[in-house]
Parts: C-alpha cells; sequence; structure tokens
C-alpha cells in the first residue's frame, strides 16, 4: 500500500551534524529528503530503508574522497567498490562513524529484524532498480506515482457515490 511504504521509508542524506547523540541524549538522523529522483544529487550518497530493505545508493559523480573516507584509501571510484559488501568498514572517519551509527540505531529501533546494507551504484548496479522502485514518489515500471493514485483514488470513490446516489434516486 503506497501510502505504508511512504509514511516508513526514511530516505536520508548524510550530513555532518548527524550520527550521534544531541545535547539532550536524542540520536540525530541525516535529514530526510523526499522519496523522489528528483532531489538525489549525482555526486551524493543516500541512505534508504523501509523496514525490509536497507540501501546505500551512491551518485554517478559521487566524490573520490566521499568514497575513502567511507570504504577506505583503496576506493577512489565507484568501480573500485566492492559491491557485494554488506557492512560498511570500520574505519575511524567521521562520515564512516554517522553511517555506521545511523545504521545501527535504525537496527535497534528495529529489534525484529537487523539489516544489512545493499549498496547501490548508480548505473553500475541492479539494486540501483531495487533503489529506483522503493522512490514512491516517482513513476515505476508504468505504475502511478504516489502524487497521480490520490487523485485517481478520490475521483474513483467520486463516481462510486455518484453512482449509488443515480440508483438510489432512480430506484424510487
Amino acid at each position: 500500500m503506497p501510502e505504508e511504504v511512504l509514511s516508513r521509508s526514511h530516505l536520508e542524506i548524510l550530513r555532518c551534524q548527524a550520527g550521534f547523540p544531541d545535547k539532550t541524549g536524542q540520536f540525530v538522523l541525516p535529514p530526510i529528503v523526499r522519496a523522489t529522483r528528483q532531489t538525489l544529487e549525482d555526486s551524493g550518497a543516500y541512505l534508504l530503508e523501509n523496514g525490509q530493505t536497507m540501501i546505500l545508493y551512491l551518485g554517478r559523480h559521487v566524490v573520490p574522497l566521499l568514497l575513502n573516507d567511507l570504504f577506505g584509501p583503496l576506493c577512489n571510484a565507484l568501480a573500485d567498490l566492492d559491491f557485494q559488501m554488506t557492512v560498511p568498514p570500520p574505519l575511524d572517519t567521521p562520515i564512516s562513524i554517522q553511517l555506521r551509527n545511523t545504521i545501527a540505531y535504525i537496527n535497534e529501533t528495529r529489534p525484529s529484524r537487523a539489516l544489512c546494507i545493499q549498496i547501490a551504484r548508480a548505473t553500475m548496479d541492479g539494486a540501483e532498480h531495487e533503489f529506483s522502485s522503493l522512490l514512491v514518489e516517482d513513476r515505476n515500471n508504468e505504475a502511478q506515482a504516489y502524487g497521480e493514485y490520490l487523485p485517481y483514488l478520490h475521483r474513483q470513490i467520486n463516481m462510486e457515490v455518484f453512482y449509488d446516489h443515480l440508483r438510489v434516486k432512480l430506484g424510487d
């Protein structure tokens, strides 16, 4: 059901202030962005989680320094990355710590199921298609986008109510 996926999906861009507790001890999640392709930058890294899957999407123009900080000094391009990796390496860089803390927090809040990360490199992996299918605000595989579905559903309900009213009126 689209609204369930939308309300439970977290599409997060990694930012400097996230991944650690704030002054009150509350864990700070990265900012949530809309689940649409339009909000993604080609140079960005995004974590998508919906309770059943967790995908780290890396844009096709991701900065080599970000790859170094997340995956180690030998990873300078998307092609250098082991796409079968399910756990990010334990590096002492701030962005790596943020990512691992965020993944750990998400797994703690979903105690029934710990999620492993799936890497999706833009234009390189099949996981990119799965990532795209989870962007619930986009049109995927000729299905309606969520924003298109709601007006359609509203029209269908209005037509049903109108015809029920007409049948009752003509039946009298």
